[in-house]
C-alpha cells in the first residue's frame, strides 16, 4: 500500500506499507524481520531488540540512507550499545560497517571503546575506557581547544600501568583530604607532603 502526495497531475510516493508490515517514510521499507519506521532517522522495534538510527536502515544488512556519517543506539538482552560509522560520500557500496563505541551492560558497567567489561567482581561497578592498542585515557577538559589538560591514563607497554599528568609544564598533581591539600608533586618532580613548597 502506498501513500502519495501531488501538487499537480503527477503523484509522488511518500509512504509505503509492504506485505510484511514494514512501514517506510520517504524510503522503501526494509526487509528486516521486525516492524520498522524509516526516515533519515529510523526507529526499529521488535520483541527482543530496539534500534534508533541516524542515516541508516536495514535491508539484508545495515545501509546508509544518504551521504554523511551514521549512528546507532541498540538495546537488547539488558545491554545498551552505541555505534558510529564513518562518512559515506555517496559512491560505491552503501553498506555500513558500524563500530561499537560504548556499552552499558546489564550489571551497570560502562565501557568506552570496548564491547565487554573486564571488571573482576560483579559486586563492583566500573568504567572501562579503551583506546585500541595504545591504552585508555580519561581527559579532563573545559574547552575543546585546550592543548594542556589533566589526564588519567594507562598503557599496554611496560613503562607504567597507571599514569597521572598535570595540565601543563608548570602544573601540580595534588592530593586532598577534608578539603585541604595534603601532598603534591610539583613541576620539578619533587614530592611534598604536608607542605606546598
Amino acid at each position: 500500500m502506498t501513500f502519495d502526495t501531488s501538487s499537480g497531475s503527477t503523484g509522488v510516493e511518500r509512504m509505503r506499507l509492504d506485505s510484511s508490515g514494514n512501514l517506510g517514510l520517504g524510503v522503501t521499507p526494509s526487509a528486516s524481520n521486525v516492524p520498522t519506521i524509516e526516515q533519515s532517522v529510523g526507529l526499529f522495534v521488535g520483541r527482543s531488540e530496539m534500534n534508533i538510527t541516524s542515516n541508516a536502515y536495514y535491508n539484508s544488512g545495515w545501509k546508509y540512507v544518504g551521504t554523511g556519517e551514521a549512528t546507532q543506539y541498540q538495546a537488547n538482552s539488558g545491554l545498551h550499545k552505541w555505534f558510529t560509522a564513518p562518512s559515506w560520500n555517496g559512491t560505491g557500496s552503501n553498506a555500513i560497517s558500524f563500530t561499537q563505541a560504548m556499552t552499558l551492560d546489564a550489571s551497570g558497567q560502562l565501557g568506552v571503546g570496548v564491547t565487554s567489561m573486564a571488571v573482576p567482581s560483579t559486586s563492583r561497578r566500573g568504567l572501562q575506557v579503551s583506546n585500541g592498542t595504545s591504552g585508555g585515557m580519561i581527559l579532563l577538559s573545559n574547552s575543546t581547544t585546550e592543548s594542556d589538560n589533566p589526564r588519567i591514563f594507562g598503557s599496554v607497554t611496560t613503562q607504567y600501568d597507571l599514569g597521572f599528568a598535570a595540565g601543563g609544564s608548570t602544573g601540580f598533581i595534588n592530593w586532598y583530604t577534608n578539603g585541604t591539600e595534603r601532598a603534591r608533586i610539583d613541576s620539578s618532580g619533587n614530592l611534598l607532603v604536608g607542605t606546598t613548597s
